[in-house]
């Protein structure tokens, strides 16, 4: 039960995120890149196992390490965007 609870709010972020783009496609962006996410996912991972401090600070230094290639897939997408490449 706890999984699928998990799984619709996930579901409900990402849903939200889509429904916000519509209207304001930078907050949908905001939204789905923000913090809450991962502070979603750290929750999650707390509650599976409660206490496991070496769990926490690895999965907090992926995400660190894994903002390097997200701002440079980002900052290539928002280039090409901004040349009207196919």
């Amino acid at each position: 039960m706890q999984t699928v609870i998990k799984l619709l709010i996930s579901v409900a972020i990402i849903l939200l995120a889509a429904r916000v783009g519509k209207r304001s496609p930078a907050l949908a962006g905001l939204i789905a890149t923000m913090p809450l996410t991962t502070l979603i996912v750290m929750v999650w991972l707390f509650t599976d196992d409660p206490g496991n401090n070496r769990l926490m600070y690895d999965y907090t230094r992926g995400v660190l390490w894994g903002l390097v290639p997200s701002a440079l897939f980002f900052a290539t997408a928002l280039l090409l965007f901004r040349k009207q490449a196919p």
